[in-house]
């Protein structure tokens, strides 16, 4: 290995640690606008699922926080600041049962413009709550849940 290829390989490594720091300081940034860092004063629905993000094959086991128009999940319960935020004003579509598909029981898809997230919860009361939390913010938001679909038209 020589010495340019070590250097290219730290300066990679170097952007990724960079990349992480910026993605981690925006979360906070709107964690604090939305007021969940001090969680005696957040009002939401909060709990734990399980979620699979259109960008990963892997399920990560989450901390949430429903509140306002986003969704906050957190590696744990004990962790202050938010790992990742998902804008549930870019829902495409109402959130949909998946748990025959997935063999998973309470299992639901939502459509976003970033993809599909993959759901599960540990109860079927937890996912009740969360789809009808999802329902009431894009209710309050649009006056209706904005389903789309596309048809091509023949000519």
């Amino acid at each position: 290995m020589t010495a340019s290829a070590t250097f290219a390989d730290s300066m990679e490594v170097v952007q990724i640690i960079d990349s992480i720091k910026m993605h981690r300081k925006e979360v906070t940034r709107q964690a604090e606008k939305a007021g969940i860092l001090d969680r005696s004063l957040s009002k939401g629905l909060r709990g734990y699922m399980t979620i699979q993000e259109p960008t990963s094959p892997f399920w990560k086991r989450r901390y949430f926080v429903l509140t306002g128009d986003q969704l906050f999940t957190y590696i744990n319960e004990c962790t202050v600041v938010p790992s990742d935020v998902v804008s549930l004003g870019m829902l495409l579509s109402a959130p949909c049962d998946v748990s025959d598909d997935l063999l998973i029981a309470n299992a639901i898809s939502a459509k976003f413009d970033a993809g599909d997230y993959l759901f599960y919860f540990d109860s079927a009361q937890m996912r009740q709550a969360f789809e009808a939390a999802i329902q009431s913010i894009t209710s309050e938001s649009d006056g209706c849940l904005l389903a789309l679909s596309y048809h091509k038209l023949d000519d």
